[in-house]
Order: structure tokens, then C-alpha cells, then sequence
């Protein structure tokens, strides 16, 4: 019963927490400034195109979707231009708020379109309770075209991992398969510098233009804060709210008390218990049974997923998603020799309430 219930409750969690992981094809690059503010050589009108849902609608709602067609490289406004596919949902309220939230997704690179049913349910039904819900794919993302998607990378990735070599010999089989692909990218046309997050901050103003907003609110995770910081330098007169993360005590402006945090995520004891303290041996693993937490590893402890977690806004006990996904990390873990001394003895009691949590809003 205590197996069952953990299963079906992180199965939940490692789901829900996509926001919070690494990109599946990172690779070390070094920090590169901010891009200044494109300033295109001439005015050019945004157009967005109704057009079918690429992708997977959630069950329950009925987005309005397109294309936002917008200049590849701003420099040139009469070359090549790129589509973003876009989804517009509805707000539920009879008489919505004329200021939407936009969603910028991390990575960069991570698709917010492939992840709509979990950003909906990781609050974004509740946004569309005061006002309406806009997620786009970025440029060179997966639903809009063109899609830079270096297949043998991704294909090296896991071949690397399999083999469990280093750093070094990981980068060193890594650049050239990239190299290939920038320069397969580059015979298409494209011009690969135009992908940055200056360009980025000029799309998501032209979409804001194309739909007829004055004014939007930005909702960026992860990398997606990095690009809301760019569109606020950009283009100030679009936007209208930046807010601490939900669910934490302000301490003061945008600094939040992260330690709550913490303090839940030291009460699962993340690391491993072993009782056989007296073995000689290493606790091997074999990379099928690492398979059975590989996600979980990459969660880099953002606090993103608890500010989304409607549970945490109603129960300040409750330990958290970052908190539930490490003791899966461990729980889940070969080596691991002690699940119930993880939990403590009201593991039961944050079971049934997080299961319960979940379910109401299933």
C-alpha cells in the first residue's frame, strides 16, 4: 500500500515539475550578455494567422490558435520571416481582465505548447479565472517553424549516458554533432544569430500588437524570467506587472523567504540511508535501475513548481512538490535502504493529503 501510494503520487509530481528540470539537450556554454534592443531598419506590422491547434489540446478547453509572422532577423525586415505558433485560451470569467498573462516557458528552448496540460494545471486554471491565458512557442522551438531540432544530438545524448562517460569526452563527441547542425540550418537559410532573446523580446511585443493588447503580464519560469527582464527593457510600455513568487513570505520588493522552502526539502532527507553501514562494498547500480529516477535528478531546486502548487497556497504544512520529487529521487533509488525513516511516521498523512490535493483538481 505505502509502495502504491508513492508511485501514483510521483509519477504526479515528476510530471507536474517540467518547469523546474534541465533542458534533456543541455550542454555547458558560457554566460553571453543580454543582447541590446533590436531597432528594425523600418516599421513592420505584426500579423498573426488563425490557424488549427498543432498541439495536443487539454481535455476541457478550446484554444484559439495561429501563427504570429514576424521578421527572422529585424536588420532585415524584407528577408526571411518565421512563424510562432500561438494558443489564446479564454478566460472563464463572464467579465475578464483586458490584460492577459503571456506564459515564457524556460530552457531556453522548451516548448510551452507541449507542456500546456501541465501549465494549466500547475495554475493556470486559475489565471483564467481573472483574465486570459496566451502560451506561444518561442522562435526555433517546437511548433514553430522553422523547428531547430538537432536529432543527432539527441540521439548522442543517451548513447553518452548509457556509457557513463565524462565531461570532457561528452563535450568532445558533442561539438561536432552541433557543428553539423548549425551548418545544416545555415544551407537552409537560416540565420542562426537571429535566435536570441532580444529577438525574442521583440516577438513577444509584436504578438502583444498583432492581438490588440495595450498592456499584458508576463509570466516567466526559469529561463522565461531571463527573457520577461528583456521585454521589460525593451518595450516598458507593454507590460504592467512584475511580482515576487506566489506562496512565499516578501521579505522586501521582489526578495522572498526561500527557507520554508528548504526546511521541507532537509525534512525528506535527501540523500541516502544505508543500514548496512559495515559493508566493505560499493552499493553498485546498474543504469536500469537509475532510469527508474533519471528525471528527478534535474531539478535544480528553482522553488518555481511550490509558487505554482495551488496545495502549498492552502496548506502551508504541506510539503511541496520540490520536497516530494527528492524523496522520490531517493525513494526510488536502488541504494536507498530506508523509505519509511525518509518519511517519518506521518508519511501516511502527506500521502492521502497530497493524493487528495491532486485528485480535486484532476
Amino acid at each position: 500500500m505505502f509502495t502504491h501510494q508513492i508511485k501514483k503520487l510521483f509519477c504526479t509530481m515528476i510530471l507536474v515539475l517540467v518547469g523546474c528540470s534541465y533542458p534533456a539537450t543541455a550542454i555547458p556554454v558560457p554566460l553571453q550578455p543580454t543582447p541590446a534592443p533590436v531597432k528594425p531598419t523600418i516599421e513592420t506590422i505584426p500579423v498573426f494567422e488563425e490557424a488549427e491547434c498543432a498541439f495536443e489540446i487539454p481535455e476541457g478547453f478550446q484554444p484559439r490558435c495561429g501563427y504570429l509572422i514576424v521578421p527572422e532577423d529585424r536588420s532585415q525586415p524584407d528577408g526571411r520571416t518565421i512563424r510562432l505558433h500561438v494558443a489564446i485560451f479564454k478566460s472563464t470569467n463572464a467579465n475578464p481582465a483586458r490584460d492577459p498573462v503571456i506564459h515564457l516557458i524556460g530552457g531556453p528552448g522548451g516548448s510551452a505548447l507541449n507542456n500546456a496540460k501541465w501549465i494549466l494545471m500547475g495554475g493556470g486554471t486559475e489565471i483564467l479565472e481573472q483574465r486570459g491565458y496566451i502560451l506561444f512557442d518561442q522562435r526555433g522551438t517546437q511548433y514553430s517553424d522553422p523547428y531547430l531540432y538537432c536529432l543527432p544530438y539527441d540521439e548522442y545524448l543517451w548513447d553518452a549516458h548509457e556509457q557513463n562517460i565524462s565531461l570532457a569526452e561528452y563535450n568532445a563527441g558533442a561539438l561536432p554533432i552541433l557543428g553539423a547542425c548549425l551548418e545544416d540550418w545555415r544551407s537552409q537559410g537560416i540565420n542562426i544569430a537571429a535566435y536570441n532573446s532580444a529577438e525574442s523580446a521583440a516577438d513577444m511585443n509584436d504578438l502583444r500588437l498583432a492581438l490588440g493588447y495595450e498592456q499584458v503580464n508576463l509570466y516567466g519560469i526559469s529561463y522565461g524570467t531571463r527573457l520577461a527582464l528583456n521585454i521589460m527593457r525593451d518595450y516598458p510600455e507593454g507590460t504592467i506587472t512584475i511580482d515576487p513568487l506566489p506562496n512565499f513570505r516578501v521579505v522586501k520588493d521582489m526578495v522572498i523567504d526561500i527557507e520554508p522552502f528548504f526546511e521541507k526539502y532537509r525534512a525528506v532527507k535527501p540523500f541516502l540511508i544505508a543500514k548496512e553501514t559495515d559493508s566493505p562494498a560499493e552499493f553498485l547500480q546498474s543504469m536500469e535501475e537509475r532510469k527508474e529516477f533519471d528525471e528527478a535528478i534535474r531539478c535544480i531546486l528553482c522553488a518555481c513548481c511550490t509558487a505554482a502548487c495551488p496545495i502549498s497556497s492552502e496548506n502551508e504544512n504541506y510539503l511541496g512538490p520540490a520536497a516530494l520529487l527528492r524523496a522520490f529521487r531517493y525513494l526510488f533509488d536502488s541504494r536507498d535502504q530506508d523509505a519509511e525513516e525518509r518519511l517519518g511516521k506521518d508519511h501516511q498523512h502527506i500521502l492521502d493529503r497530497s493524493t487528495a490535493g491532486f485528485n480535486r483538481r484532476a
